[in-house]
């Protein structure tokens, strides 16, 4: 190639020249390439926009570092610049410039100010940062303005508020701080803002209640307090909120029953109070309606039946109480109802069987009671049924295990009793299942040695495991595992301990379980010295202690004196028969071991 041919011609020349020998001209041949010199760039050669124009491409080029960008095709290549990656040009002047995705880094030149017919802007999704330059307030037609997904910082410059065009402002995922200027109130043609995950604080402008195009707002994942500007409820075209994860306090606005075009209502993670607001009911357009973890009371309104649309209901982790609505079953295109961690009490309605498309239901931490309605098990799209820590009663229904798409079941901390269906072994997907904290006895059905569950939770239940080695090794393999160590086949002896305040013998419903109380087992033999030779539990969270694995026999059981109680009790005699579990009547501790009441003996 003539080209490698004349630069290897240049070194020897150079070389020989300066060895001071004399050079003769080499041709390189009829077949060769031209070779030139690299362009220089000159913004002085270009025509097909302002030269002011170009310039401020060339300093974005520079500014960002350009050579490491991953697309930069022609920039300072060529001197049509409107043909550079990323630059669209129309009627001499650049309108749009799109280098998102692209590796930008250092900060945002003042200079595209000067981009007098630019129309979008879209630098997000680089590693650009320092201060958005107050200059864009110049870009008098700009529609699009795009810096998300950077680490720009600083405050976001008032001057935004002169683009009067503009209707996509995002953003959101940086660093930026201080307030939201209330100058962005003067964009009355924007339809979308996002300024989630940055530091912003202090309040939400009143202003924006002004920006009467605005369909979409995301302020979310910030540091904003005070209340929710009622003016924000006159925004009649507004379709998504987003508003989560802030310090917002006060009560949710009545007048926000009237964003009638509202798909999406997100205001969990805040300090919200007060009641919810029986108006949310008329927003028939609802999608998702999410306020969690806020402090919300009082009850559910009834009127949230009306939200025929809604497929996501979150109202976790607030202080709501009084019962679940039956009319919550009239929201039949529901995915996932969420009311876990309030004070709800009452039964879980029934109506929630008309919920066809429901996919997780989370009831847990709550004050309810009754039994388990049977209509869940006709739930087929359900993946999660948490119920847990209620006071839920009764059987596990058999028709749970119609739930084949289940993956999640939880019904610990309950008064269940019972055995476990065989039925659950059906649930080929069940990945948890925590029925911990019962009143559920028998043997743990052999059926469920075809599920491949990574969590199984039955500790504090009086149920047994089958001793066989199939079994057994099917338990072992579980990673997550809370046991009884009960065997079937094998006795076990239980009991309850109480706080018998007014040492009437009777344990009335003021008086507490007691926790943590030590209880002695030995054979019978009259000697408190065997008792204290022999085995020791300590009562649980429901006052009851166990002891299990007991051949059958003779025992005695006395309770481990304390500081409180200084005088030992009698032990009491129980006989274990080889056929069934025995349950020693509760005992209520009065304030002195002598008022200690004790059952009679079995035999």
């Amino acid at each position: 190639m003539k080209t490698r041919t004349v630069i290897a011609l240049a070194t020897v020349v150079t070389a020989a020249l300066m060895m001071g020998a004399v050079v003769q001209r080499v041709d390189a041949g009829p077949a060769a390439e031209e070779w030139s010199a690299p362009v220089v760039f000159s913004c002085g050669d270009v025509t097909e926009i302002p030269r002011v124009e170009c310039d401020a491409l060339v300093t974005l080029y520079e500014e960002t570092n350009g050579p490491a960008w991953w697309r930069s095709t022609d920039w300072l290549a060529t001197n049509t610049p409107c043909t550079w990656t990323g630059v669209i040009c129309a009627s001499g002047h650049v309108t749009r410039i799109n280098l998102s995705f692209n590796r930008l880094s250092g900060s945002i030149p003042a200079a595209l100010g000067n981009l007098a017919g630019l129309e979008s802007l879209d630098l997000g999704s680089n590693q650009l940062s320092g201060e958005i330059p107050a200059q864009l307030d110049n870009l008098a037609k700009l529609v699009r303005l795009s810096l998300n997904h950077n680490q720009l910082s600083g405050a976001i410059p008032p001057e935004l508020g002169k683009l009067a065009n503009l209707r996509y402002l995002y953003l959101g995922f940086n660093q930026l701080s201080a307030a939201i200027p209330p100058e962005l109130g003067n964009l009355a043609n924007l339809a979308a803002l996002d300024m989630s995950s940055n530091q912003l604080s202090g309040m939400i402008p009143a202003a924006l209640g002004d920006l009467a195009s605005l369909t979409f707002l995301d302020l979310s994942h910030n540091q904003l307090s005070g209340a929710i500007p009622v003016p924000l409820c006159d925004l009649a075209s507004l379709e998504s909120v987003y508003l989560h994860f802030n310090q917002l306090s006060g009560a949710i606005p009545a007048a926000m029953g009237g964003l009638i075009n509202l798909h999406d209502l997100h205001l969990y993670g805040n300090q919200l109070s007060g009641v919810i607001p029986p108006e949310l009911g008329d927003l028939a357009n609802l999608v998702r309606l999410s306020l969690e973890d806020n402090q919300l009371g009082g009850p559910i309104p009834a009127e949230l039946g009306h939200l025929t649309h809604l497929r996501e209901l979150m109202l976790g982790s607030n202080q709501l109480s009084g019962p679940i609505p039956a009319s919550l079953g009239n929201l039949t295109q529901l995915n996932i109802l969420s009311l876990s961690s309030n004070q709800l009490s009452g039964a879980i309605p029934v109506a929630l069987g008309n919920l066809t498309y429901l996919r997780q239901v989370q009831l847990s931490s709550n004050q309810l009671s009754g039994t388990i309605p049977t209509v869940l098990g006709s739930l087929i799209h359900l993946i999660e049924v948490a119920l847990s820590d209620n006071l839920l009663s009764g059987e596990i229904p058999p028709e749970l295990g119609k739930l084949t798409n289940l993956r999640g079941l939880t019904l610990s901390s309950n008064h269940l009793s019972g055995t476990i269906p065989s039925s659950l072994g059906s649930l080929a997907e069940l990945d948890w299942l925590s029925l911990n904290g019962n009143h559920l006895s028998g043997s743990l059905p052999s059926s469920l040695t075809v599920l491949w569950l990574s969590r199984f939770w039955f500790d504090a239940t009086d149920l047994c495991e089958p001793g066989d080695a199939a079994f057994q090794s099917w338990l072992g393999g579980i990673g997550d595992l809370r046991r009884t160590d009960i065997m079937c086949g094998v006795r076990s002896l239980s009991g309850t301990v109480w706080h018998d305040v007014d040492g009437d013998g009777s344990q009335d419903p003021q008086e507490p379980v007691l926790r943590g109380v030590t209880a002695l087992l030995s054979r019978s033999s009259g000697s408190l010295a065997a008792i204290a030779a022999g085995r020791e539990v300590v009562t649980d969270g429901r006052g009851i202690y166990r002891f299990a694995n007991l051949a059958a026999g003779a025992y005695e059981v006395a309770l481990q004196p304390a500081a409180a109680w200084p005088m030992p009790p009698d032990p009491v005699e129980v006989v274990v028969p080889p056929d069934r579990d025995v349950t020693v009547p509760p005992i209520g501790l009065a304030v002195t071991w002598q008022r200690l009441h004790l059952p009679v003996v079995l035999r």
